[in-house]
């Protein structure tokens, strides 16, 4: 049996992927990992099989901070959903504001 890793990332826990398959991903170096039957995250960079296919360096943990996963591995369609949000918000209040502003006029002069 092939093992199994798991990818903590923003999205969240992403899994089991085997190890083909995240090597294939080409994960940061700082992206936290947890193999199968582990109990511990780890660095992808601190896995021995991973060694060569991480996309970049370790760095540093800041003292005192809490290691947290690279950003790299965020769904493309959050940033979709966002900008979406954002047009139909702006669509929103333009409707909105001609809507009040009818509705002064037909007060006004009606």
């Amino acid at each position: 049996m092939d093992k199994k890793y798991f990818v903590n990332n923003v999205a969240g826990k992403e899994g089991p992927f085997d190890l083909e398959e995240l090597k294939s991903m080409q994960i940061p170096g700082d992206t936290l990992v947890l193999p199968h039957g582990s109990p511990q995250w780890v660095r992808a960079a601190k896995i021995p099989e991973l060694e060569g296919y991480v996309s970049n360096a370790l760095k540093p943990d800041p003292v005192g901070k809490k290691v947290m996963p690279s950003s790299s591995l965020r769904p493309k369609s959050s940033n979709r959903k966002l900008k979406r949000r954002k047009v139909l918000l702006n669509w929103f209040i333009t409707i909105l504001g001609i809507g009040i502003l009818f509705l002064a006029i037909i007060y006004l002069f009606g």
